[in-house]
């Protein structure tokens, strides 16, 4: 809504928009981060298979457990 001063000239505009603005500041913020994720997600899911693919089955639990303990401590 338009805020006018005794002359009834707008000097400034108040109302939702303000609101509407940071809300989709935030919805942007937020799609970043859910694209970002899935990138993650389906890396990780690259990087499993291929060391399934690449390692006997008897082996796996220790290699698990070493990249496990190697995505820890890189995050």
């Amino acid at each position: 809504m338009p805020l006018t001063d005794a002359g009834g000239i707008m000097t400034r505009w108040a109302g939702r928009n303000i609101y509407i603005d940071a809300r989709k500041r935030a919805e942007m913020a937020l799609r970043e981060s859910e694209h970002a994720l899935a990138f993650d997600l389906a890396s990780a899911e690259r990087l499993r298979s291929l060391s399934a693919r690449l390692v006997p089955e008897d082996s796996l639990q220790s290699i698990y457990d070493e990249v496990l303990s190697a995505t820890i401590a890189i995050t």
